[in-house]
């Protein structure tokens, strides 16, 4: 595993090199607190957490092992911390305002097409905060916009089977595939050829799903949150406790466009939103 900058270090350091131990397959909260137990019993001096499975794993597994994580969701919502200002316990590390994010997603849906009133959110139910977003997007962010919101919750591969069937049948006029749920993940080309069948348009806060054919994503910025990580990681090794290491907000978000998708769904994306993006899968 490459690590980052500021993890790396030389001989003519008087720190003892870095080594970074990697576990990965985790299904469920249950699945990455073993896998963040585990990493306990070999002694790591850290833990790096990159979504919210992760990081409720990581917190159920140890408290006393400084934990950074990537991407937390609303980590005061969620209960993982009292305050972003001074984590207390031994979470720190970049978050995300999930309200913030959705209520983008949905922009974008009517920015595509200008008539979405009628939008899905496939969601995973595990998360802490899952249920205040499910009611703020139905309320709030919903009513401001002048749409009709249905949040979908899924476990399980069967669960997502019987959602998307039901979606076939109520015909919602977008979607949005929020989270990095490992059911999703497991299954995004599915969710990409429903997508596709359905001619539905998609917006996603992952970008491997767009690359596996949804059209549009709007999500932090991965090279950029896996640097800032590493700063974090690196105070800890030098000493810093993790309350003295504020949780960031993430700032810079990076929109990812899918043509092939677009034309196949007969879409045509605006220039303006064409001229925004910062990736674009022609």
């Amino acid at each position: 595993m490459k690590l980052p900058s500021s993890l790396t270090t030389n001989a003519d350091s008087d720190c003892d090199p870095t080594v970074v131990e990697g576990r990965f397959g985790g299904r469920d909260a249950a699945g990455f607190r073993e896998l963040a137990a585990d990493l306990g019993r070999v002694n790591v001096r850290a833990l790096l957490a990159a979504n919210p499975h992760s990081i409720a794993g990581a917190l159920q597994a140890t408290a006393t092992i400084p934990i950074v994580m990537l991407g937390g969701v609303d980590p005061v919502r969620s209960g993982w911390v009292k305050s972003l200002s001074r984590p207390e316990g031994n979470l720190t590390g970049l978050a995300v305002e999930t309200h913030t994010l959705l209520g983008k997603h949905l922009e974008l849906l009517r920015e595509i097409e200008p008539r979405t009133s009628r939008v899905a959110v496939l969601y995973s139910p595990e998360s802490a905060v899952a249920a205040v977003n499910a009611d703020f997007l139905r309320e709030d962010l919903a009513a401001r916009l002048g749409m009709s919101v249905q949040p979908v919750p899924v476990r399980t591969r069967e669960e997502l089977l019987a959602a998307l069937s039901a979606m076939a049948q109520d015909r919602p006029q977008g979607l949005v595939v929020f989270g990095g749920t490992p059911v999703l993940q497991t299954h995004r080309v599915a969710i990409a050829e429903f997508a596709a069948r359905e001619r539905l348009p998609t917006v996603t806060g992952l970008n491997v799903l767009v690359r596996d054919g949804l059209l549009m994503s709007y999500a932090h910025d991965p090279a950029e949150a896996f640097r800032r990580a590493g700063w974090y990681v690196h105070r800890i090794l030098m000493g810093t406790s993790v309350a003295e290491l504020p949780i960031e907000l993430m700032s810079r978000f990076h929109l990812l466009l899918n043509l092939k998708t677009a034309k196949s769904l007969g879409l045509n994306i605006p220039p303006t939103l064409l001229a925004r993006a910062d990736e674009v899968i022609e």
